[in-house]
């Protein structure tokens, strides 16, 4: 998946949020459920790691995680 698809899928995942690839993160534990969701939803078979994910403090770790391009 490339950047541009996978930052408007999370943007609406993330309600409220208007990230962008060179946004800073602080996610609390309602964006954490709406990650998991996010991930149920378009990463299915992908085992990931939710605690990297909760300490990321910008999207482009992000990005990283989840071997966007």
């Amino acid at each position: 998946m490339d950047k541009i698809k996978f930052l408007k899928l999370l943007n609406q995942a993330l309600v409220g949020k208007k990230l962008t690839e060179n946004s800073k993160l602080n996610l609390d534990s309602l964006n954490m459920l709406q990650i998991v969701e996010f991930n149920n939803k378009y990463f299915k078979n992908k085992k990931l790691n939710e605690k990297k994910i909760f300490e990321s403090k910008s999207v482009k770790e992000i990005f990283k995680i989840y071997m966007v391009k």
